[in-house]
């Protein structure tokens, strides 16, 4: 049968109006003189940069581009070439000596190293999770002599390399605030609705925003919004990456397990309390399939009550 995304389908047209009639209410409301996106590359920020041009239009936004040692070789030439699509002013500015004085390359290698202890900056790296596990339990990917070589990852070499990592995310929604405080304008958030739900977001980092015009959307309809948008097809054809660690890394690998568009339709099959053999059926899977990817999104909502918590007041 196949995947079954048909109850994903959007009326473009009409999405996009209204998204972009609650980005201009929402930019009046917080009284604001305009938009700042962060661009990666990637479909969401662009679809986020392509939607605040068509709301409030290109003079009245500011796409940031804030790439580091780690980025993706290409993502500044991606979104440069979004920016040029949409006449939109942009700032590129590399955040890489900031996190060398923050630390993050350096917590990240001392962390690696009680993994592989002669490892250097100059090396590449990546987590993945372990495909044998149920858990989520990872590897430690570094690159040796053109191989990459796989090691188990101890629980505390994952929570300091990740904690080092996301000194990045934390340190260009500074930058985003800046740039926002600056000119009066609001900041755009780009997580979309799979990656909130599931809590594939730094707390007080990209999980931190004044709009969020893609929120309720599925990655799936995300894709739909950037074909009607005329978003590139250069970030429109490529695969959804971390843009995280030095190695080339898929989303799938480091936290969805599953391609985003089976992600998708189970999720939205949760959502709208589907019976497991439903499920089955919608994405051709055998229940026993159905049964792991059915825990893995049960864990990781249950895991995401952290990351969407606010701060915790005694009232």
């Amino acid at each position: 049968m196949g995947i079954n995304s048909e109850q994903l389908l959007l009326d473009a047209s009409n999405e996009c109006d209204r998204i972009c009639d609650f980005i201009r209410n929402s930019t009046r409301q917080l009284k604001r003189r305009g938009l700042v996106v962060a661009v990666s590359g990637g479909i969401d920020s662009a679809v986020c940069l392509a939607l605040a041009c068509r709301a409030l239009g290109p003079d009245k936004v500011i796409a940031l581009m804030l790439p580091e040692n780690q980025s993706t070789s290409n993502s500044t030439e991606l979104a440069k070439e979004l920016c040029e699509r949409y006449q939109v002013q942009y700032h590129a500015e590399d955040i890489s000596s900031a996190l060398e004085a923050l630390g993050c390359y350096r917590q990240q290698s001392e962390a690696i190293q009680r993994v592989f202890p002669d490892f250097t900056q100059a090396q590449a790296f990546k987590l993945v999770i372990a495909p044998e596990s149920k858990l989520a339990s990872y590897h430690l990917v570094v690159e040796i002599d053109g191989e990459q070589i796989h090691e188990r990852c101890p629980a505390d070499v994952f929570r300091q390399i990740i904690a080092a990592t996301n000194h990045k995310q934390r340190l260009r929604k500074g930058s985003e605030y800046y740039h926002a405080e600056k000119e009066h304008y609001a900041v755009i958030g780009t997580p979309n609705l799979l990656e909130l739900e599931l809590g594939f977001f730094v707390k007080a980092g990209d999980g931190i925003a004044d709009i969020k015009p893609i929120a309720h959307l599925y990655k799936t309809q995300v894709f739909q919004l950037a074909e009607y948008l005329n978003v590139p097809d250069s970030i429109c054809s490529a695969q959804p990456t971390t843009d995280t660690f030095s190695l080339e890394q898929s989303q799938e690998e480091f936290f969805f397990r599953v391609p985003y568009q089976t992600m998708d339709i189970a999720l939205h099959a949760i959502n709208n309390k589907l019976a497991e053999s439903e499920i089955c059926q919608l994405l051709d899977m055998s229940t026993n399939q159905t049964q792991q990817l059915l825990n893995h999104i049960h864990n990781t909502k249950r895991a995401a009550y952290y990351q969407r918590s606010p701060a915790l007041t005694l009232s």
